[in-house]
């Protein structure tokens, strides 16, 4: 497997900056609005006079939660150069609580976004409670999907353990799933249909696990899979052939936050295509290579930084990372793992979504917990998850939180800033302490980690009077010098226990140097 640059894990104290504002009107009367602009890609653009950071030639951004039903308007202004003439329009676009709106700049009229939602694309086929649908379009609500029941084109699926969907013709299926190991470490599946008269299924990628398979009686199953802007093109041969395919982002290693990026500053993501059953073809950018399960070219792989493998990799047998777990201790956490999902899912039936995911916050089992908190994160609740996190005393939450949190911001591009003007629009942070946050929640390069200032900066940090900030900094300086955590420095200590603990940081790490080498053991 192609060598991917490490992401890392953001102290929890991070998740205060998403608290609910007092007086927060009930999320089923709000929603947040999804509003595209096309414009020039170096064009400026203004919502009531406010500038935004975003560049390219179409840019989504999402409004804060607005009233359902209730009709408000934007006045979005546009300006760019053209043949050294500064051009400036102005529309005035209707919104509300939910709207899908698409405003374009480049012709004579604001048209609304093309709805295909509601056009039903496959059926779940899997275990009952398993399958989460969020039903009409990108601000629309998750509800489960009924046992039998319709997926519609264009809304986002999320699937548990024994999720599995069939395309209405029954020749394709696919399985959401994470069951396999894998060496990167993602957590929820997350995909796309779109309705489609070229292939026996279309579908978007967006995070994940997904497992496809030719259910077809004879012939081949073709299959397009998009991701991150690309089209790959798997044609299954044979009755039963399948192929699984993961998608893991995250951002790389040194690389900073910025308010204004360019069009390379994203998070960095892989691919991995693996041949788990019979024989298949992969196209991508007019390159075709043939495929089939151990022993064979069974794998290859992609990465939005290298590109395509040139050559699929051959395998004797399939990994170990997608097979059954052999030794006892595994097997009975795998069993462990199932009964908490079927127990979910048996919740989310009798219940609801959200009605599973309170239920399972307040257990006193961990892995409840945890697939409470993922399954917060993976539908966007970010302030719900705020919320659970300012009334918990189980250390675990919060440590699963920052897990499910830097998946979320690491899993596609724009997602940082967004965060960065949450923060700032809830006015829990100043642009100021907004930009510190972002910052540590990015890694240290190796040029960093060489530099002198990089600890003299976190360690007076520790001293900041603002919990999020000084937990971050301490995050980082754990690990990087691991004898430091003796000195006892807690972010919710005492004030004077912290400045004590930050007192012996100072002598261990004096201004100007580096941190000493660790010591052997026993010396």
């Amino acid at each position: 497997m192609k060598d991917l640059v490490k992401c890392f894990l953001a102290p929890a104290a991070l998740l205060a900056a998403l608290a609910l504002p007092t007086g927060a009107a009930r999320a089923e009367d709000q929603a947040t609005a999804s509003i595209t602009v096309v414009v020039p890609a170096d064009a400026d653009v203004f919502f009531d006079g406010q500038p935004t950071i975003q560049k390219g030639p179409e840019r989504l951004f999402l409004s804060p939660p607005l009233p359902v039903g209730k009709k408000l308007h934007y006045d979005v202004l546009a300006r760019w150069k053209e043949g050294g003439q500064t051009v400036e329009k102005t529309k005035r676009i209707e919104v509300s609580g939910g709207a899908t709106v698409r405003v374009d700049f480049l012709t004579a009229e604001t048209k609304p976004e093309p709805k295909t939602a509601g056009v039903a694309v496959g059926k779940s086929v899997g275990a009952p409670g398993r399958l989460i649908q969020r039903v009409g379009g990108p601000m629309g609500v998750w509800q489960p999907v009924p046992d039998k029941g319709p997926v519609y084109a264009e809304d986002t699926l999320i699937g548990l353990i024994g999720s599995e969907v069939e395309t209405p013709d029954g020749t394709t299926r696919f399985r959401l799933l994470k069951y396999f190991n894998s060496p990167l470490p993602v957590l929820e599946p997350a995909v796309t249909i779109h309705q489609s008269t070229d292939y026996d299924l279309d579908l978007t990628l967006e995070r994940g696990f997904v497992e496809i398979w030719n259910n077809k009686p004879q012939g081949s199953a073709c299959v397009q899979i998009q991701a991150r802007g690309e089209k790959w093109e798997a044609i299954l041969d044979g009755k039963d052939s399948r192929m699984l395919v993961e998608l893991y982002s995250c951002w790389p290693k040194g690389e900073p936050f910025k308010k204004e990026p360019g069009p390379k500053d994203v998070p960095l993501a892989q691919m991995t295509f693996l041949v788990l059953k019979g024989q298949a073809a992969l196209k991508h950018n007019g390159k075709q290579l043939a495929m089939s399960a151990p022993p064979g070219p069974a794998l290859i792989e992609w990465d939005s930084a290298t590109g395509m493998d040139d050559s699929p990799r051959a395998l004797e047998t399939l990994p170990d990372w997608v097979l059954p777990p052999k030794d006892d201790k595994d097997k009975e956490f795998q069993k462990k793992i199932d009964e908490t999902v079927g127990q979910f899912a048996a919740e989310i039936q009798a219940k609801s979504l959200d009605g599973a995911i309170d239920e399972f916050l307040a257990s006193d089992d961990v892995l409840h917990r945890r697939l409470a908190v993922i399954a917060l994160a993976a539908t966007d609740q970010l302030k719900r998850l705020a919320a659970a996190l300012k009334e918990t005393d189980k250390p675990d939450v919060w440590d699963n939180a920052v897990l499910a949190l830097r998946h979320w911001i690491g899993r596609a591009p724009g997602q940082d800033q967004i965060l960065y003007q949450h923060m700032i629009d809830n006015k829990v942070f100043t642009p100021r302490e907004a930009d510190t946050v972002m910052q540590l929640l990015h890694d240290f390069g190796d040029d960093d980690l060489a530099r002198p200032v990089t600890y003299e900066m976190l360690i007076n940090l520790l001293g900041s009077d603002k919990l999020f900030i000084r937990g971050l900094a301490y995050w980082h300086l754990e690990r990087m010098v691991p004898e430091g955590k003796a000195f006892g420095y807690s972010p919710f200590g005492p004030d004077a226990e912290r400045q004590a603990a930050i007192k012996k940081w100072k002598e261990l790490i004096p201004t100007g140097k580096l941190p000493p080498e660790p010591k052997e053991p026993g010396k």
